[in-house]
């Protein structure tokens, strides 16, 4: 993979991108199944079991930008895992926002599908942990119980490890665009979150709507994520 952005002087961009960016914000993160199969891309194929696709949810605000990029922005992205051998990354099948800087260079140096979506709420919270709402997309969550809160301590901390481990090692791919693009995006939550049951998932990714079989969520107050320059991606 060779580097396409990124650099100081003569290789800085002209719009003045120039990652690693690190962003501060609340997360939510959500993992399950989709039916059916989703298309993958050239000989990279999704990750599937019995006619369902792993997906996942990502349900960002983020509250503390980069100096070099000062745009607070809410922001969530739809995506399945594809696989290739033994080498995995990460494919958005869409991503929606609320800000439309972040869009255009999620589109132009990482060939990303982002879609601003003007309509978008999102809200992270204790008494209703996760709420996100717009024109393709409901997702409705509510905190779980005592008991339910005791059972899920030690998966909840596995699950916090693995979210950091995957993210730091398995790229995010852009292939709504040409050139195709990958970037490292990790995933740096802080404290133990705060899992969630979720009561309602559902996209819609061009004109199909789709409803996600939520296996496990979690929401972190606070989460650094390292985005990293692009790179091409085949």
């Amino acid at each position: 993979m060779r580097n396409t952005g990124g650099g100081v002087g003569a290789n800085r961009p002209a719009d003045g991108f120039d990652p690693p960016y690190v962003l501060g914000g609340a997360v939510g993160v959500l993992v399950g199944w989709i039916d059916g199969a989703v298309p993958g891309t050239g000989d990279w194929r999704p990750v599937s079991a019995f006619g369902k696709t792993l997906a996942v949810i990502l349900v960002s605000r983020y509250d503390d930008p980069p100096a070099a990029s000062p745009v607070r922005y809410d922001e969530v992205i739809f995506g399945v895992l594809l696989r290739r051998g033994l080498r995995f990354v990460s494919c958005p099948m869409t991503m929606l926002l609320d800000e439309p800087r972040p869009v255009s260079d999620g589109v132009v140096h990482y060939s990303l599908p982002k879609v601003l979506d003007p309509s978008l709420v999102v809200s992270l919270g204790e008494s209703a942990p996760l709420h996100a709402e717009g024109d393709a997309l409901a997702i409705d969550a509510v905190p779980r119980g005592p008991l339910g809160r005791l059972l899920a301590a030690v998966p909840g901390a596995i699950f916090g490890v693995g979210i950091r481990v995957v993210t730091a090692v398995v790229p995010a791919v852009g292939v709504a665009y040409q050139p195709h693009r990958s970037a490292v995006v990790a995933l740096r939550p802080r404290g133990r979150g705060r899992p969630f049951e979720a009561r309602r998932v559902r996209v819609r990714v061009g004109a199909r709507s789709t409803d996600v079989h939520v296996v496990w969520g979690q929401v972190y107050d606070r989460c650094s994520t390292w985005l990293g320059p692009p790179s091409d991606f085949a």
